[in-house]
């Protein structure tokens, strides 16, 4: 049989070169389109305020889209060439950019965990909640020893809730994804740009205590309540920082600055994200929320009311109402700073809100109201590091309830 250009044998190559030439240009076009989009971005927004376009975050996100884009084309353009059409190529290119996308959407989280459930773990990996990927249990792996914040019940690192020893026992419910978890699952310390021994803030016990043991938080609200200078703040931050959000307050998208004072924590930690989490995030941080308010009015936006004509109690109430509607991290740094008793039980509205809806909360308090809120986990911050405790045995609370039974007993040491 004479060779011909339309027999099979010469058909596969000149296919696969298509393919080829169509996922290469596709990636370099939606890179393209991406870098410029985001440059636009940063000059509308102003210098920095979607972060450096060398920020491992950004490059991350870009790639992705470049990747994702082509390996869509790469798709649509095999199912065109098995239906012989043009308008079968485009239409299911619209369909996995758009409506494949949108479906996956629609579908409950609860519904993708059930699944989850009945499919069996690779081999040799266990994947349980709350996100940890562990080798299959071996009996000759014994449970860690030291004291933990689960009260002694094993387990490297610090816990807001008390759970059961790592790497002993493989019960077959745990041998899932958890699709379901909180934002931020636990935060580690990162041994490749560890904080010298020795140097601020790792002098903190609570500090020094997250970065040799790790800190697991809990879904939900978690209140970090302790004296000034126990490191409560500091520990906030930095988990904020590391989520991506803005070190003086806001989102991730809205980069202000005014005078950077925020410690270097958060370049020796590292976040274990949740599966199935949202990435919205807000940094509410009461000591520098004048400059944000001044970052905004510069950047309005279409239902941003002018915050630095409210009062201060009222311009955090209209913060709360505006941006603490989504399922992503909400860190707050004494929040009660500007609110009323009244306030502080609707700021206790908000929060018990947000967690409803899969949110998760990272707040360092001196109220010991906001501090009672249900369901919450208190970890009280001090010179011991870390501990969980309840709310009646806060050392906050126990003094204010003995200044309130009896002030002259504290202000005769005061005044004389």
């Amino acid at each position: 049989m004479p060779f011909s250009p339309r027999s099979p044998s010469c058909r596969v190559p000149v296919v696969l070169a298509k393919v080829v030439v169509v996922a290469v240009a596709v990636a370099v076009v939606s890179l393209v389109s991406a870098v410029v989009s985001f440059l636009v971005a940063a000059t509308v927004l102003g210098q920095g305020a979607v972060g450096g376009i060398t920020d491992p975050v950004v490059l991350r996100v870009l790639a992705g889209t470049a990747f994702y884009q082509a390996a869509v084309a790469v798709i649509a353009l095999a199912l065109g060439l098995v239906i012989r059409s043009s308008a079968g190529g485009i239409a299911s290119t619209l369909g996995f950019l758009y409506v494949v996308p949108a479906l996956l959407q629609a579908i409950p989280v609860d519904a993708v965990d059930r699944f989850a459930r009945t499919l069996p773990s690779p081999e040799g990996t266990v994947l349980e909640a709350p996100g940890r990927t562990r080798r299959r249990c071996d009996p000759r792996v014994e449970r860690p020893r030291g004291p933990g914040l689960d009260g002694g019940r094993g387990g490297g690192g610090l816990r807001g809730r008390p759970s059961p020893g790592r790497l002993t026992g493989c019960p077959e419910d745990d041998a899932h994804v958890d699709f379901s978890q909180p934002p931020v699952v636990r935060v580690a310390p990162d041994a490749e740009r560890p904080l010298p021994a020795g140097v601020w803030p790792r002098t903190i016990p609570a500090v020094e205590q997250v970065l040799r043991d790790g800190l697991e938080l809990a879904p939900g609200v978690t209140f970090l309540v302790g004296e000034n200078g126990s490191g409560k703040s500091t520990l906030v931050e930095a988990v904020a920082v590391a989520y991506g959000l803005s070190p003086e307050g806001g989102t991730a998208h809205g980069r202000h600055t005014t005078r950077d004072s925020e410690s270097p924590l958060h370049r020796a930690v590292r976040l274990q994200r949740g599966v199935g989490s949202g990435r919205w995030g807000f940094f509410l941080r009461a000591e520098t929320m004048h400059g944000w308010y001044t970052f905004l009015e510069e950047h309005p936006g279409p239902r941003d009311p002018v915050f630095h004509e409210m009062s201060h109690g009222e311009s955090f109430l209209a913060v709360l109402e505006s941006r603490f509607d989504g399922s992503g991290l909400y860190c707050l740094d004494e929040p009660e700073a500007a609110l009323s008793f009244s306030s502080t039980l609707s700021l206790m509205s908000v929060l018990a809100d947000v967690a409803g809806r899969g949110g998760q909360v990272l707040c360092a308090t001196h109220s010991p109201v906001l501090a009672a809120l249900p369901g919450a986990t208190i970890l009280e911050v001090g010179p011991w590091g870390l501990r969980p405790t309840a709310w009646e045995e806060l050392e906050l609370v126990q003094h204010w309830r003995a200044f309130l039974d009896a002030p002259g007993r504290y202000l005769r040491h005061l005044l004389g």
